[in-house]
């Protein structure tokens, strides 16, 4: 529920403008860079986005999340914001091509040139072999040989 406080503080922190153009939010942030702002009696921060979306539309469903069309995190603006899971979330950022893949990976132990390769020799080299060269796992190779590691090479 809103209430009038809330409402007023939420709209010194954003100027609307077109319904394409994103509205930037001018208040707190989180460490994620999502706008922030706390809920009239309450001690924790909530979306700044999230506030945006239930002006316009209402309350939220449980156990779902407001999320961005134009993956601004400042955004505010009802028209950018959509309902989804937290699946429906991750598709959609993996469809636009933020999630973290490939080199993008901190985790990853392969550069993209040797995934690459790894694909090249796959045909006649075995994986067990390839997996000494490169340092990784049999099953390693054999999860970028069938797609399941690297995909956005496949597409190439």
């Amino acid at each position: 529920m809103l209430d009038d406080g809330l409402v007023l503080r939420f709209r010194k922190y954003f100027t609307p403008a077109t319904l394409h153009e994103c509205w930037v939010w001018r208040g707190a942030k989180g460490v994620k860079g999502y706008g922030q702002i706390k809920r009239t009696g309450e001690r924790r921060q909530v979306y700044a986005h999230r506030i945006a979306y239930e002006l316009a539309n209402g309350e939220v469903p449980e156990h779902k999340q407001v999320c961005h069309s134009c993956d601004n995190p400042l955004c505010v603006n009802p028209s950018h914001l959509f309902v989804g899971s937290s699946h429906d979330n991750h598709q959609d950022m993996k469809r636009k091509y933020r999630h973290l893949y490939g080199e993008r990976n901190t985790e990853a132990i392969l550069t993209e040139q040797q995934a690459r390769e790894i694909l090249a020799l796959g045909s006649t080299v075995s994986q067990r072999e390839l997996g000494r060269r490169y340092g990784v796992s049999q099953a390693t190779i054999s999860k970028i040989a069938r797609g399941l590691r690297w995909k956005h090479l496949q597409k190439e």
